[in-house]
């Protein structure tokens, strides 16, 4: 607003969804300043300005090509190797289509003791002192809640980061 050298427009919505309180600065605009101006948009023309025109494609030449790309850039990895070893299909589906898949329960158990870990640095800088064990195994359960795991799957990795953080303080000395 400090900026504006002749006009400034301030823009609201009805969208009840988008909608936030005005700034306190239009409070302080003296109203001969203001003018109030109510847009109703055009939908179609809004329709006919977004809607980019549908090219027809060939899906498998296309595929092919980027294949093709991505395979002269393409460095064999240890994990690679045995995914290919276990399956080809896997191989060309995780690591050359790249196609998307769901975060495996190993990354999520990981996510979770990384959280137990960031939870516990937070807990030391603000209260100077270690957190407990009990205060970890609540992270720790807090932090699975929010993985997509079954409930089977989320007791047993509650158990197994429970065994993580017991050996964790048995072998630093009561502390996290």
């Amino acid at each position: 607003m400090t900026r504006a050298k002749q006009y400034l427009c301030l823009l609201s919505t009805k969208n009840a969804e988008m909608k936030q309180d005005p700034s306190s600065f239009i409070y302080e605009i003296d109203e001969k300043h203001l003018e109030e101006v109510i847009h109703e948009p055009d939908q179609e023309a809004i329709l006919a300005n977004t809607t980019a025109p549908v090219v027809p494609l060939n899906w498998s030449e296309a595929t092919e090509t980027e294949i093709k790309e991505r395979i002269k850039k393409y460095v064999l990895a240890p994990t690679h190797l045995n995914t290919w070893l276990k399956s080809p299909r896997l191989f060309y589906e995780r690591h050359l289509i790249q196609q998307p898949m769901g975060k495996s329960r190993t990354l999520s158990f990981g996510t979770a003791i990384h959280a137990v870990l960031e939870t516990a640095t937070k807990y030391a800088c603000d209260n100077k002192q270690a957190m407990t064990k009990e205060l970890a195994y609540e992270a720790l359960e807090k932090a699975l809640t929010k993985e997509i795991l079954t409930a089977h799957e989320r007791e047993d990795e509650i158990e197994k980061g429970r065994i993580v953080i017991d050996t964790y303080f048995e072998s630093e000395g009561s502390h996290l």
